[in-house]
């Protein structure tokens, strides 16, 4: 009866060890998101706010590789940079699968990829009183 318990317990955590690989990554280059994107608003929060490049003084850039690297620019000025993965969560705002962008650099705030045209990358932060945040492609 031991031998059955500790086969049992080895398989459950065989288990739990292969769930959690990066195995859901996903291919940059099958998203349409390389390239850089211009920041062109943020909107939201507890008191809601509204902020654009003109009302901050900030024109931030971010660039996207099919390597999976990544780098953000403020005002043309390297200001953070890394490598990050695409992953599928379930968001917090609607209990859904979504994307998530996950940057290396515990600085950089992870991204739910809310939605992705052409020319416009809709991403928000994964809180309750989060933030939306809209891109521009260049």
């Amino acid at each position: 009866m031991k031998k059955i318990a500790v086969l049992l317990f080895s398989v459950c955590l065989a288990g739990l060890f292969s769930s959690c690989s990066k195995k859901d990554d996903i291919p940059v280059s099958e998203t349409g998101l390389a390239g850089t994107w211009r920041w062109t608003d943020t909107e939201g929060g507890l008191s809601y706010s509204h902020e654009t490049p003109a009302s901050t003084g900030k024109e931030i850039n971010l660039v996207l590789s099919n390597d999976n690297r990544y780098a953000f620019y403020t005002n043309g000025t390297l200001t953070s940079s890394g490598t990050f993965t695409l992953q599928n969560r379930q968001c917090i705002h609607d209990v859904t699968a979504k994307q998530f962008i996950d940057f290396s650099n515990p600085n950089d705030v992870d991204m739910t990829i809310e939605t992705v045209v052409t020319t416009k990358l809709f991403v928000s932060d994964d809180y309750a009183d989060g933030y939306m945040i809209t891109y521009s492609r260049l």
